[in-house]
């Protein structure tokens, strides 16, 4: 195989997002300095040693969806952006203070990927879509976090883009055929499937 196999989509989408989100986090500085929020990609544990409010950004599960064949993969990818943000210490209100901050940042944060989105995330128009309309979810268990004044939330959305095999040099794959032998008719299996002996229906291979 001598053609190197290109970074997944979902790899440099969320680095075009994370591209952004540093760019609007650098507007929105320039503007009120009270306001920055920091960017990171795929942290374990983001929260920890957390100064300023957060988005990390990453992806989650991958999956095909009708029509997609061999040749072509109508693929979908979520994608999640775990806001987090604190209180300030020694104040009663640090935990009404954290959730406020939250909340705003999960505003900025809409802002910009709303602006991706209108930008087709960096490609051509009719690389990417559909794209959902992103959702907002609390998390409900604050356990893991080191200080009660950290609280948190989950933007997430989902973008489709098709996925097409890039040709290789090699050997080429073996398609396999076989006979289904019905009772009345002989005819072709489709590609892929087995025959057992006595049983008329196709079988997928595994």
């Amino acid at each position: 195989m001598s053609n190197i196999i290109p970074r997944p989509f979902d790899d440099i989408l969320i680095d075009r997002i994370v591209t952004r989100l540093l760019a609007f986090r650098d507007e929105q500085i320039a503007l009120d300095k009270s306001i920055e929020f920091d960017v990171e990609r795929d942290k374990l544990n983001p929260w920890q040693g957390l100064r300023r409010p957060l988005v990390n950004v990453w992806a989650d599960d991958s999956s095909p969806k009708s029509g997609s064949t061999k040749n072509a993969q109508d693929d979908q990818v979520a994608i999640c952006c775990d806001l987090y943000a604190r209180g300030i210490d020694g104040l009663k209100t640090s935990d009404k203070n954290a959730v406020t901050r939250l909340l705003y940042l999960k505003e900025q944060i809409r802002y910009a990927i709303y602006d991706l989105n209108d930008k087709h995330f960096g490609y051509a128009v009719g690389i990417v879509g559909p794209i959902s309309l992103p959702s907002w979810a609390r998390f409900k268990d604050q356990g893991g976090f080191p200080e009660e004044t950290i609280v948190g939330g989950r933007l997430s959305f989902t973008v489709g883009y098709i996925w097409i095999p890039r040709d290789v040099e090699g050997d080429p794959l073996v398609e396999l055929s076989w006979i289904i032998n019905l009772s009345k008719n002989e005819e072709p299996a489709p590609t892929g499937g087995a025959h057992v002996e006595g049983l008329e229906e196709y079988t997928p291979a595994s």
